[in-house]
């Protein structure tokens, strides 16, 4: 690897930057950034912590397979791995549960893949290659998109019991029971989702428990809580291995934006733990007037739960916002008709829309303009998706 002054590893480097990856003035401070020419000439910190930003995520997209591969597969797993820890802020421990992975693993696996991060940024530094994040289709939500995976509200009660169904014969088999309780507002609640993946997702999970608990009794609860349902599955786990199936169990649920969850106690009590939305959707209302730029955040959102609504006249915004209440907006800056600039500053004074979080999606880069004037995040086009979906989840977060 290139050495900076003969002092320090890139690997190292990028190691460090990954950990300041949304602080923009450690990041424009850092190592990493001193070694890339083009940042080192922009007078202000934020700044180069912002192009940095960039620069990392856009690598991290540039190790995802090309191919479509099972989320924590052997060939996925650099890419998984960084963007849980790095781009989703997981803890070690949290990676490991949702990796099936010791977290000894884990820390194995994130080494390697800083190694190969380190690579492809020193390719990119030595004028070989641009970690730009390729314009491929995203093939998974592709595949759900063609078995009809929309998301809509579905009723749980119903969807479990066909679950039940399905699974009794292999639990009779195995001498299991199946015990569903539910709290008296999810006996009544429906949840957005696809139904039909759902309902697959969840048998899959029934099946792995009554085997692993085999004979036993697999209990299933569900509770409804602030807009979502907890569906917890815990049995006395009596048998190992199964872990594929486990693997595959999550990497559905996270095709269909459902945070899913494995924990074993020391008594061998293990529970898998699902987060499923309240059939209101979030939405995001986006404010642009490039259609590719709409299409291409729908891509990016779609997949993940949100329902995406946009407009092409800035006029609209304000009253658009008022009557649909979004959960964000994604503000575009150079429009015809109005400039996003004046969108912002309105949105910022008006006490019905002032709480809403906006993003600035632009090819300008005035964040310092961006956030005097309310928006919550600015971010420069083009725009990846790691980096869009973080930028989100920290917004809402905050409201």
């Amino acid at each position: 690897m290139q050495e900076v002054d003969g002092e320090g590893s890139l690997e190292r480097d990028v190691h460090d930057a990954l950990r300041w990856l949304y602080d923009n003035v450690a990041l424009g401070q850092s190592a990493l950034a001193a070694r890339f020419p083009e940042l080192s000439r922009l007078p202000k910190l934020e700044e180069r912590g912002s192009r940095l930003r960039r620069i990392l995520l856009n690598a991290i997209e540039s190790l995802r397979p090309e191919r479509r591969c099972p989320f924590g597969s052997l060939e996925s797993r650099s890419y998984d791995v960084l963007t849980l820890r790095y781009v989703e802020n997981r803890k070690i421990a949290e990676m490991a549960r949702e990796l099936s992975l010791s977290d000894r693993q884990v820390h194995r696996d994130l080494l390697r893949a800083e190694r190969a991060l380190a690579a492809l940024l020193e390719s990119h530094l030595q004028g070989k290659v641009q970690p730009t994040r390729d314009s491929r289709k995203d093939l998974l939500a592709d595949e759900l998109r063609a078995l009809g995976a929309e998301l809509i509200s579905t009723e749980l009660p119903r969807l479990l019991e066909e679950v039940r169904e399905l699974v009794e014969p292999l639990a009779a088999g195995l001498g299991c029971q199946v015990s569903m309780t539910f709290d008296e507002r999810a006996q009544q609640c429906a949840v957005l989702a696809a139904p039909s993946l759902l309902k697959l997702l969840l048998v899959q999970l029934t099946s792995y428990a009554l085997q692993a608990a085999a004979p036993g009794t697999v209990e299933l609860v569900a509770r409804s809580g602030a807009g979502q349902v907890l569906l917890r599955l815990s049995f006395e786990r009596r048998a190992e291995g199964g872990d594929r199936a486990l693997k595959d169990c999550l990497a559905l649920a996270r095709a269909q934006g459902i945070n899913c969850s494995f924990e074993l106690s020391e008594d061998s009590r293990a529970t898998i733990t699902l987060c499923c939305p309240l059939s209101k959707p979030r939405v995001a209302l986006v404010v642009e007037d490039n259609p590719d730029a709409v299409l291409l955040y729908r891509r990016y959102l779609q997949p993940t739960g949100w329902q995406v609504q946009s407009i092409v006249d800035p006029r609209l915004t304000w009253e658009v916002a008022k009557r649909l209440k979004p959960d964000v907006i994604i503000l575009d800056i150079m429009m015809p008709k109005m400039d996003g600039w004046t969108v912002l500053r309105a949105l910022s004074r008006d006490d019905q829309t002032q709480r809403i979080p906006v993003i600035v999606c632009s090819v300008l880069q005035d964040e310092e303009l961006s956030k005097s004037l309310g928006a919550r995040r600015h971010l420069t086009k083009p725009v990846g998706q790691g980096e869009l979906l973080a930028a989100i989840c920290e917004c809402t977060a905050l409201r």
